[in-house]
């Protein structure tokens, strides 16, 4: 297993403690967003402080094996008539792709929050760094609380955001669509907003 890492040098002449970039998903590796304007803002901003390390996640992005698995070509219209058959339906394709990784030798279960967590401190310790900040975004900040409470004594700082707490895993369509309403409620109150044309 290799896993991947990018790390920006920090601009001060006297850097502080290197800050650790975890992203959401999860699936999403941290150097996919490295070019996005925001995120390439942010880190540049944070270089003022010290190093920045934005890490792909085992599994994904430039880490290696890679252990994605093609979506279901067909998804039966009923999945989300109620949580039952969405969850049937979700624990059917899990069961699909662990087979499937399981038969190129790559072991599922291997890929999970703990052992991404503690790959965050074996990094640590292979760069040589007594102490890392986390900066976390969504189910990073889970990763981010995974890493906290396995190696508490290497990590100085945290920040935490959107975070994705333990039993919010699964995303029910009910959450969404209300969200989406509300976003549509404040859209309709913006007199520059013009809805889109079906």
């Amino acid at each position: 297993l290799t896993l991947a890492a990018l790390r920006f040098r920090s601009t001060s002449p006297t850097p502080g403690v290197p800050t650790v970039f975890l992203m959401g998903g999860p699936g999403i590796p941290g150097s996919v967003m490295t070019p996005i304007p925001p995120y390439f803002s942010l880190f540049q901003k944070l270089r003022d402080i010290g190093d920045v390390i934005v890490i792909d996640q085992r599994g994904i992005g430039l880490s290696s094996p890679h252990v994605e698995c093609a979506a279901s070509p067909s998804m039966p219209q009923t999945i989300f008539a109620d949580t039952a058959r969405m969850i049937a339906f979700m624990r059917d394709q899990v069961a699909i792709c662990a087979a499937k990784l399981r038969g190129r030798n790559i072991e599922p279960t291997a890929y999970s929050t703990v052992e991404s967590a503690d790959d965050i401190d074996a990094l640590r310790r292979a760069l040589g760094i007594a102490k890392i900040n986390l900066l976390a975004f969504s189910y990073g900040t889970r990763l981010a609380l995974a890493t906290l409470q396995r190696h508490e004594s290497s990590i100085g700082r945290i920040v935490l955001q959107g975070v994705n707490g333990p039993g919010l895993v699964v995303k029910r369509p009910g959450v969404v669509s209300r969200k989406l309403a509300r976003i549509n409620d404040i859209l309709k109150l913006d007199s520059a907003w013009t809805p889109p044309v079906d």
